[in-house]
């Protein structure tokens, strides 16, 4: 109770400048707010408790940015089917699943790999009214696996479709469709024992700009020079940049803008990167500060399956859903 602290601060010889109120900042959501000083000078912020205000913030005034900065820890994609969906996922990549939440708009069902290496995949389906684009998104779901053409041939008999492996920089690769019609790329590593999330892409409008705000807001590094990626020799299919966390985890973000004349819908589309961050008030602090929305500033989360987690949402300038949550270490 922000009032009640502010009454003890008074009390004992404190300064309340600002007695609390309901917050008219956007980003705080509504919540009750005030600002005390101690002997000393020292400004004393005081906010509602996000266990008794979800929209509350917890620890958006901190101003370092954490030393491990976020990390991709799920990877999230609207389809029309969950349960076929789940299923396709299950068969093709031996996927297990994790939990099922349901969210204020939306259904989610977390898949696993099976030594639960790699991010998690989230698969979606909206529950309101809203139109999706669910079979055009501009992105991808990265695989990495043992064994391409074994992969190819689940994908198939899962009900999916699949490009002949070929090989790239030394790794066996194949596109395939998933039902929604997602793009799956399916690469070989000597690393992986069975099929993992390695990577996520996502449409992007502007390459530059997306990079620059994925690199200088939250943390990112650039894990190689940009990529032309070709349907076939002298046939041009999309530029990719492949973003990782400064601290090595997580799996890698791929910004994707198509160069091969097809028009494509990069605005709001059905797709979500959870982002995992030792003090995730931080980051939603500084996307705010780069423009972009915040709609929900990090705070307990309600649902179960997430712990004690602190879970915020924002967008980057496409529309893509950002979940910020608080590291588990």
């Amino acid at each position: 109770d922000p009032v009640a602290y502010a009454k003890r601060i008074t009390g004992a010889g404190g300064a309340v400048p600002a007695a609390p109120a309901k917050s008219g900042e956007a980003i705080l959501g509504g919540i009750v707010a005030g600002t005390s000083k101690d002997a000393d000078g020292t400004s004393l912020h005081l906010y509602k408790s996000p266990q008794a205000a979800p929209c509350g913030t917890a620890a958006i005034t901190s101003v370092s940015t954490s030393a491990t900065g976020a990390y991709l820890c799920s990877a999230g994609v609207g389809v029309t089917d969950l349960e076929k969906s789940v299923a396709f996922y299950k068969a093709a990549f031996g996927m297990t699943e994790r939990a099922r939440l349901t969210r204020t708009d939306r259904d989610e069902v977390v898949l696993d790999a099976a030594d639960k290496r790699g991010a998690q995949l989230v698969l979606y389906k909206h529950t309101d009214t809203s139109v999706r684009n669910y079979k055009q998104n501009p992105g991808k779901i990265v695989f990495y696996v043992s064994d391409t053409p074994a992969a190819v041939a689940a994908v198939v008999a899962a009900g999916g479709s699949a490009s002949t492996p070929a090989n790239f920089n030394g790794s066996m690769v194949s596109f395939s469709r998933d039902p929604d019609n997602n793009l799956v790329e399916i690469a070989s590593s000597a690393a992986a024992t069975t099929p993992y999330v390695s990577a996520f892409g996502v449409g992007v409008a502007d390459l530059e700009a997306a990079k620059a705000f994925y690199v200088d807001t939250l943390d990112m590094r650039l894990l190689a020079p940009k990529l032309a990626i070709t349907k076939a020799p002298g046939m041009p299919w999309y530029d990719e940049y492949i973003l990782g966390s400064k601290a090595g985890r997580g799996a890698s973000i791929v910004l994707m803008t198509y160069t091969d004349g097809s028009a494509k819908n990069y605005k709001h589309n059905p797709v979500k990167l959870g982002l995992r961050a030792d003090r995730p008030g931080e980051y939603a602090r500084r996307i705010f500060d780069a423009g972009k929305p915040v709609t929900r500033a990090p705070a307990a989360a309600t649902e179960s399956a997430l712990a004690d987690a602190l879970v915020g949402y924002a967008a980057d300038a496409d529309g893509t859903v950002l979940e910020i949550l608080s590291s588990p270490n």
